[in-house]
């Protein structure tokens, strides 16, 4: 599990957007997502406390995903997402 935490965590910190959700389509995971995917599901679960994704972070924060009234819901409708993702 550590390496899970260190390949999650290394993503959201290098990266100014990452998302995780799962997807249905065989020919668009990668490797470590087939091997790992309920691994880093389950890691990201318990990094976020939330059960629903996609699981998105904009500059290291959780922002949200599908729910109605989330972070990421709240910033479209302020029209503050772009100064989320500028940071």
């Amino acid at each position: 599990m550590a390496d899970i935490a260190k390949l999650v965590d290394d993503q959201i910190t290098q990266n100014s957007i990452a998302v995780y959700g799962k997807t249905k389509c065989p020919h668009t995971i990668k490797n470590h997502l087939k091997t790992n995917g309920q691994a880093i599901k389950d890691y990201v679960l318990r990094k976020t406390n939330k059960k629903t994704d996609p699981y998105i972070f904009i500059n290291q924060k959780h922002i949200g995903g599908k729910l109605c009234n989330d972070e990421l819901e709240i910033a479209i409708a302020n029209g503050t997402l772009e100064s989320l993702i500028k940071g």
